[in-house]
């Protein structure tokens, strides 16, 4: 598998991206051995740190916050790191989330006034933050149309 096209310096993956490289990772662990992980990891360090908060995480969730302590009380960076970051363990929200707003309602106006033009706007527009929004927008788009069209033919 190559990595796509879209992505070059500077590319921020998407929380769907990210959970799938982690248990890819994770799979790696189990097969080959850390070892692996690690060698794979030497050119991310902040994929490599996402990585170990991510097992953290399900070590604290698993079998609680006390045993997450043992596993990092040999390395300072990462009890640094895991103590800066435990709190939202125990909201359940994982560490490579981003709290974001959900799109307004107002988005809906755009495929109300432009048509299939706004649906295709305001799907290209929300279909990283929102894809059922997105979906959503793109069909009263094309609904819209439909009515327009009756509308302009069958008076």
């Amino acid at each position: 598998m190559t990595p796509s096209a879209d992505r070059g310096p500077g590319h921020e993956p998407s929380e769907p991206d990210t959970k799938r490289r982690l248990q890819l990772l994770n799979r790696v662990a189990e097969q080959f051995g850390r070892e692996k992980v690690d060698e794979i990891l030497k050119d991310d360090p902040g994929l490599k740190q996402l990585w170990q908060q991510s097992l953290l995480e399900d070590v604290a969730r698993e079998f609680g916050k006390e045993k997450a302590n043992v596993l990092v009380k040999d390395e300072p960076g990462l009890k640094r790191d895991w103590e800066t970051t435990a709190q939202l363990t125990e909201q359940g929200e994982p560490l490579w989330t981003e709290r974001r707003d959900a799109p307004g309602g107002l988005w809906y106006l755009v495929p109300i006034l432009f048509s299939l033009l706004g649906g295709l706007i305001a799907y290209i527009a929300l279909k990283d933050r929102d894809e059922g929004m997105a979906d959503s927008c793109l069909v009263l788009g094309i609904v819209v149309m439909v009515a327009e069209f009756f509308l302009f033919f069958f008076r």
